[in-house]
């Protein structure tokens, strides 16, 4: 099954040069909520995943992988 990839997050946050807490503060999150998202210890539900993909320039599929395939 699918599952939210914390490297992919870290991926696309680095290409556009923003840190977690440039997510956290766009998105209107908290810090540690930002900070378990790339950890891989949350996954961001419903309209927060949206948002992430829109401020990442990403589709929200892309964020996640089937469990087992490489990071």
């Amino acid at each position: 099954t699918p599952h939210f990839s914390s490297s992919r997050l870290r991926e696309a946050a680095e290409a556009l040069e923003l840190t977690q807490q440039d997510v956290a503060f766009r998105l209107g999150i908290s810090m540690r909520a930002a900070s378990s998202w790339f950890r891989g210890e949350q996954v961001p539900g419903g309209k927060n995943l949206i948002a992430l993909a829109r401020l990442l320039e990403r589709d929200a599929e892309w964020f996640f992988e089937e469990s087992g395939a490489a990071a």
